[in-house]
């Protein structure tokens, strides 16, 4: 059974993870890519202003919150729930899913700096049971965009892990959407932050910004007569 909420004209699967994995393991034994990704507060306030966002988000197979903010905002109060999202087990567990399954992760990130970072930290996580069979930052893109797709699908990864920024990360995908030679497309918002390494009052100042831009967006779409 589908369960969804609402936030903000903006749809998100209403799973605990447990009910999460259950998909991931379908996806993982499906012939066609699935699209899969964590969204923060500053992707739904993205996607209330620019359409293709919305569209792709729309699009997806699985969209889990990334914020105890916006299940909050959603009326969605559960301890347990709360908890898996402040602790992101929805990441760890699709990680172990996937090594338990033997599939291979191709990397994009923005830079090369958070690419030298997004795989530090897996290493050090997995060690040698990832396997990372390519990586692409689009900081390096100096011509079509064409030509990442065929380095993606060179190299036929089963997983592509992504950790660019909305809105690139949702334009990429929905302008290549169907050339992806992958068993599972999994976004990651840069503000989710696995690795951690944004702590700090400058990232702490920035969710506060993007969490009273939400609650507007809320208010607003839920009372749009206050607009005018």
């Amino acid at each position: 059974m589908n369960k969804k909420m609402d936030l903000a004209g903006v749809r998100i699967d209403d799973y605990s993870v447990r009910e999460a994995m259950r998909k991931i393991e379908i996806f993982l034994n499906n012939e066609c890519m699935n699209t899969v990704e964590t969204i923060t507060m500053k992707t739904i306030v993205a996607a209330g202003k620019d359409e293709t966002v919305r569209e792709c988000l729309e699009k997806m197979d699985l969209v889990m919150a990334a914020d105890k903010e916006i299940l909050e905002l959603a009326g969605i109060l559960q301890p347990e729930r709360i908890r898996e999202i402040e602790e992101k087990e929805f990441f760890y567990e699709f990680m172990k899913r996937a090594l338990r399954n033997h599939q291979n992760f191709f990397l994009l990130s923005q830079t090369e700096g958070e690419m030298e970072e997004l795989v530090e930290f897996l290493s050090q996580l997995y060690g040698d049971r990832i396997r990372i069979c390519g990586q692409y930052a689009f900081e390096n893109c100096q011509g079509d965009e064409a030509d990442i797709v065929n380095e993606i699908n060179s190299v036929s990864p089963k997983i592509i892990l992504s950790i660019l920024p909305t809105p690139e990360q949702e334009h990429f995908l929905h302008r290549h959407q169907g050339m992806f030679n992958a068993k599972i497309w999994y976004g990651i918002s840069e503000e989710y932050d696995v690795t951690e390494s944004n702590r700090g009052l400058k990232s702490w100042l920035k969710k506060k910004r993007y969490g009273y831009q939400l609650r507007q967006k809320v208010q607003s779409h839920e009372n749009p007569e206050e607009e005018n």
